[in-house]
């Protein structure tokens, strides 16, 4: 796909990942009827929004038909577009609605025991619970990896229907893309102001205009 086609779909991902972050909540409750706010409004919505997407992004680019994993579905009589409906509900429940728990914020504040618990409640927590020493737990670097981990795990089952490792670079493309906008906040935060549509005032939600981006272009592009 050329970079044209990549960019509009990276610029639906991104308006997308910024609905279904609030921004409908956040600045539109008076300005639409109440009907069409409370639909706009709704998790269902959104979601079903993104997998129509999705879908539509693995059934135009299609080229991951040809890898071995896919031939072989296809050779058990398996379709095309029930492929690329997996795909989707994968990166739609894996990738975007697994929570970020507390470790958005990139080690900013001191945590609560209930933010603690957070952390610690996820399977994979053990992961930077063993990379980093215990002392300096819940600081920037546990939470890079605590996201990282995060935004990769799920990922590793779409590897096999693509044949290749390069969709996990999303996640250190993600934890990278939330440690800058915090980092910008704090540096340069005249700049959020600027951004149209009442998008974004603060660094997770210009994160997730960036990394709707960032993912909509790459799953056309790769």
């Amino acid at each position: 796909m050329n970079f044209l086609f990549a960019s509009i779909f990276g610029f639906i991902e991104s308006i997308w990942r910024r609905w279904y972050g609030g921004w409908i909540e956040g600045t539109m409750e008076d300005k639409l009827p109440k009907w069409l706010y409370t639909f706009l409004s709704s998790r269902g919505t959104q979601t079903v929004f993104n997998l129509i997407v999705l879908f539509a992004i693995f059934m135009l680019n299609n080229g991951f038909l040809l890898t071995p994993f896919c031939q072989w579905l296809i050779g058990l009589g398996i379709k095309d577009w029930f492929i690329a409906a997996v795909l989707s509900i994968i990166i739609q429940f894996e990738f975007w609605s697994r929570g970020h728990g507390p470790a958005f914020d990139e080690g900013r504040g001191v945590p609560t025991q209930e933010t603690i618990d957070r952390y610690q409640k996820v399977w994979w927590a053990f992961i930077p619970n063993k990379l980093i020493p215990e002392a300096h737990w819940y600081g920037f670097l546990y939470d890079f990896v605590w996201m990282l981990v995060r935004y990769t795990i799920g990922l590793f089952l779409v590897v096999p229907f693509l044949w290749s490792f390069n969709i996990l670079w999303l996640g250190l493309i993600s934890t990278s893309i939330y440690a800058f906008c915090w980092t910008l906040y704090e540096r340069e935060n005249w700049i959020f102001p600027l951004i149209p549509w009442n998008m974004c005032n603060c660094a997770t939600q210009l994160a997730e205009l960036l990394i709707g981006f960032a993912t909509g272009f790459w799953l056309i592009w790769f």
